[in-house]
């Protein structure tokens, strides 16, 4: 018999080798988000902040779901990679011509092009993006100087341990970080300054005027189509019940494997046989001793016929033949080959399909191969729409980067602009596998 525990130790199904049982629970294996958008408020060093979840670890059931699904992993692993590029370049728009089409020209600053090619800045990219994709919202850190005067460097706050202050008069005014959350810890919260994200230059400004820029202060960036004010929602979560289906196909199939999916087997054992094995007139008294020991035989029986190690192996069955009926001490046995599952197999394939447009791909970005897309072409035309729908988060994560430049150098960059370097496929007839282009 086999059996599956959830986390909390309540057996969700049971295979046995005569009878499946499942059990029905609401929302058994997936994270459930608030119902509402009233804020469950939480205390922490005497100041309210927002909880995500009921429990405060919405964030942590997302990963988890996330980590236990190998096509939403890489289906978000590939829409972030994409995302990301392959490095910065400064440019100046300085006009358009006949077609609306940018002309561009290159800023060939070293020490701005020095600072967008080190290693945080594309460390920063990808874990933002990253939160972003995952759990709807990510968190940059923008660390001053010791003077406030400048910005030093911008780096990632994970949105596992990010909780937002409550509101004053509708405006989040700071974030709690500890890497204790989803526990409260006073002792490892810190609590920074949260920068207004409709003009966040300007609340810079105003901070350094003030003298405040003692500290990092924290740039939210949030999944713009969830319409949650606060913790917004990532897009995969639309498709949660069929996360559901995707983990439980492999996991029904990997338990069957030991038995009802498995060759099945009747074995014909007669009566006599158990007589001249166990006579009656040895165990006496012992009923419970012989029926233990037929049982045993059973089990063994059981095991050599039906375990995948076993399957398929030759049973040998000696008897001896009865003067009246040359079969009576015969052991018949019918080996059946069940029908294949397709049903598991069409429920598996439909659910990775919605799993990945869920996460934001065409399935077939990831080789699934649907419909009339198996060509060279259509796979670079895909490739090429999803980077041109990254346009969005990548604008987001951009702008504290431009933000961190223009108030370095009040001035200097206030008309450049900063675009991703993206390598892409091209025909084999270009005379070139590969090309690159800004966006």
């Amino acid at each position: 018999m086999k059996v599956q525990f959830n986390t909390q130790g309540v057996p969700m199904y049971a295979i046995g080798r005569k009878f499946v049982m499942k059990t029905s629970m609401p929302d058994e294996t997936l994270p459930s988000a608030p119902s509402t958008q009233e804020l469950v408020l939480d205390k922490l060093k005497g100041k309210n902040f927002i909880m995500n979840g009921d429990s405060n670890d919405l964030p942590d059931q997302f990963c988890n779901t996330i980590e236990n699904n190998g096509v939403l992993t890489r289906a978000l692993n590939m829409s972030v990679d994409i995302a990301a590029g392959n490095g910065l370049i400064p440019i100046r728009v300085t006009g358009y011509d006949d077609a609306g089409k940018e002309t561009l020209e290159y800023v060939n600053d070293i020490e701005l092009i020095s600072m967008l090619n080190k290693n945080w800045v594309y460390f920063y990219i990808f874990e933002t993006l990253r939160d972003r994709a995952k759990i709807g919202y990510g968190f940059a850190q923008l660390r001053p100087n010791v003077a406030g005067d400048k910005i030093v460097k911008i780096t990632p706050a994970n949105a596992l341990y990010t909780r937002l202050v409550e509101p004053v008069n509708g405006i989040v005014p700071s974030v709690f970080y500890s890497g204790k959350f989803p526990d409260i810890d006073e002792t490892t919260a810190t609590e920074y300054i949260l920068l207004n994200n409709v003009d966040p230059e300007e609340h810079l400004a105003v901070l350094q005027a003030e003298g405040k820029l003692t500290a990092p202060v924290f740039y939210q960036m949030k999944n713009r189509f969830s319409n949650r004010v606060h913790y917004t929602l990532p897009n995969w979560y639309t498709a949660k019940e069929w996360v559901e289906i995707s983990n439980k196909v492999p996991k029904f199939i990997n338990a069957g494997m030991d038995n009802i999916v498995n060759i099945t087997t009747i074995i014909h054992i007669p009566y006599s046989y158990w007589e001249k094995k166990y006579p009656q007139n040895q165990w006496d008294g012992k009923e419970k001793e012989r029926t233990q020991a037929i049982q045993a035989d059973l089990d063994l029986i059981e095991e050599n016929f039906t375990s995948v190690e076993n399957a398929r192996k030759t049973l040998i069955a000696m008897f001896g033949a009865d003067e009246g009926n040359s079969t009576a001490d015969q052991w018949k046995i019918e080996v059946l080959q069940p029908k294949s599952d397709p049903e598991s197999i069409k429920s598996a394939t439909a659910a990775d399909s919605y799993i990945t447009i869920a996460a934001g791909l065409n399935p077939d970005v990831l080789g699934l191969m649907y419909g009339n897309s198996k060509g060279g072409s259509m796979q670079r035309e895909l490739l090429l729409l999803h980077e041109i729908l990254s346009t969005s988060a990548r604008n987001e994560v951009l702008e504290p980067l431009e933000l961190m430049i223009r108030f370095n150098n009040p001035g200097k960059y206030d008309d450049v602009q900063i675009r991703f370097k993206q390598d892409f496929l091209t025909t084999l007839d270009t005379g070139k596998q590969t090309g690159t282009t800004l966006t």
